[in-house]
């Protein structure tokens, strides 16, 4: 991507600002959540990442942030925030958004054989954790919904805690997360049939 663009477009305005929030560093490719106090945080991470990078053209760095990403992942979850020393694997979402980033990048590139051979591991390592549980009571229940709780937690994007108690408790069931709970499971079948 071109880092030299002139600011005489409003294009070329938003492709700089893009790239403002692409962080490469020690053979890492990351997004910055907010500057100045924000690091790379799984949610923000995979929200912004098709905007950042496909909307451009830019698919080495898209490929390249996702990469990160699942070098960062454990147990089936992205780090949502928090730093490398100290990352805080406590969003019911952040896989959501892995799987809907892969969605955009088949449709961008025409590719889901690639999205397969590449990513088919984390992509099932993350079904399967939702199938037996991870921390913080995500599963998916017998209903096939998507389900997450843990006292004194906010797992989904609503995750402001002050003193110690989420602002906006939603455990159980969350509307967004029950819409896409099902999505990963439609994309692997997808990609499978056509790899």
């Amino acid at each position: 991507m071109k880092t030299d663009l002139p600011r005489d477009s409003f294009k070329n305005c938003l492709s700089i600002a893009a790239q403002q929030f692409i962080v490469k560093k020690d053979k890492k490719t990351e997004i910055t959540a907010g500057f100045p106090w924000f690091g790379s945080w799984g949610r923000d991470t995979f929200i912004s990442l098709p905007g950042l990078t496909l909307a451009l053209g830019d698919e080495k760095t898209f490929k390249a942030v996702v990469d990160t990403m699942v070098c960062k992942m454990k147990n089936g979850l992205f780090p949502n925030m928090g730093n490398d020393e100290n990352p805080a694997f406590n969003s019911v979402d952040a896989p959501l958004w892995f799987f809907k980033c892969l969605q955009e990048y088949v449709l961008y590139s025409g590719k889901p054989a690639e999205v397969w051979e590449r990513y088919s591991k984390p992509m099932k390592a993350i079904l399967e954790t939702f199938r037996n549980g991870a921390d913080f009571n995500i599963r998916m229940h017998d209903n096939g919904l998507l389900y997450a709780s843990s006292h004194g937690h906010a797992l989904t994007w609503m995750d402001a805690v002050v003193f110690g108690k989420p602002v906006t408790p939603r455990s159980g069931y969350a509307v967004e997360i029950v819409h896409y709970g099902t999505m990963p499971y439609n994309l692997v079948l997808e990609l499978a049939r056509k790899s």
